[in-house]
């Protein structure tokens, strides 16, 4: 990841895929409540088609994020 911006409706993030390294652009509808903070600089989000877990790869830890649909957790 080289930017992100994330609040309350939007992850929007400009980074490179890793297997491809092709430089990449998503904006996607905010539903796993991130902290605004929590992504940084050279961390990898992994967002599986078909799974609503949202997962943030840092360098030594993952950061696991259920989808939330009015308020609660959907799973």
């Amino acid at each position: 990841m080289e930017e992100s911006n994330i609040n309350e409706v939007w992850i929007k993030i400009r980074g490179s895929v890793p297997i491809t390294g092709k430089k990449s652009s998503i904006m996607v509808h905010n539903n796993w409540m991130v902290d605004f903070d929590e992504v940084e600089e050279g961390d990898t989000i992994v967002k599986k088609r078909g799974d609503l877990m949202l997962a943030i790869h840092k360098k030594d830890t993952i950061v696991r994020h259920d989808w939330y649909c009015k308020g609660k957790p959907y799973k």
